[in-house]
């Protein structure tokens, strides 16, 4: 999983590489149509357990790819023990810990000094992207208990564009009758 190209390190983008799943345009845009169900017909489940936003019907729980052992996805003949939607089943597994201390670190930066850029762009885009973490586990009591911590921090710098085209925040000032008193402008 850790090897496998996702696009913000997000394990729901996984569907994608199977047959049969395409990505929504409609009112869910980051969730995906699996085998002709709607886009909110899907359930997402991390270690078993229900992990989804009801409302949006997106994941509550994102785990850091480097934490997750397994995911298995099942897009049809689904047994009564998910019943909750009709569409596809996800469902991550996370590591645990082991008799042996074991873990890993990790960094993604990206810049956009490589970045193609719109040939009428007078300005590129400025986009910065810093992921980083990493993960431990190891024994509590060996051969009895153990654990494993997981963490993903997700740092973005990009500018924001208001109004016309001015970068930075737009403040609105009243104008000179506002500040009179004559409100006539509003209507």
């Amino acid at each position: 999983i850790v090897d496998l190209p996702l696009n913000g390190r997000d394990w729901v983008t996984l569907q994608q590489a199977l047959p049969g799943v395409v990505a929504s345009t409609g009112d869910f845009p980051d969730n995906f149509s699996t085998s002709g169900s709607r886009a909110q017909d899907n359930s997402f489940l991390v270690n078993g357990t229900d992990a989804n936003d009801l409302a949006l019907n997106n994941p509550l729980v994102i785990p850091s790819p480097d934490a997750i052992a397994e995911v298995s996805m099942i897009t049809n003949t689904i047994n009564p023990e998910y019943g909750r939607n009709g569409g596809a089943v996800m469902n991550a597994v996370t590591k645990s810990g082991t008799n042996k201390f074991h873990g890993d670190g990790f960094e993604f930066y990206r810049d956009p000094f490589l970045n193609a850029r719109n040939f009428f762009q007078l300005q590129p885009d400025q986009f910065h992207q810093n992921q980083f973490g990493g993960t431990i586990g190891g024994p509590i009591w060996k051969n009895h208990s153990f654990f494993f911590f997981s963490y993903q921090g997700t740092r973005n710098r990009e500018p924001q564009v208001a109004a016309r085209g001015i970068a930075g925040p737009v403040t609105p000032v009243f104008t000179n009758g506002e500040r009179g008193g004559t409100f006539t402008d509003i209507s």
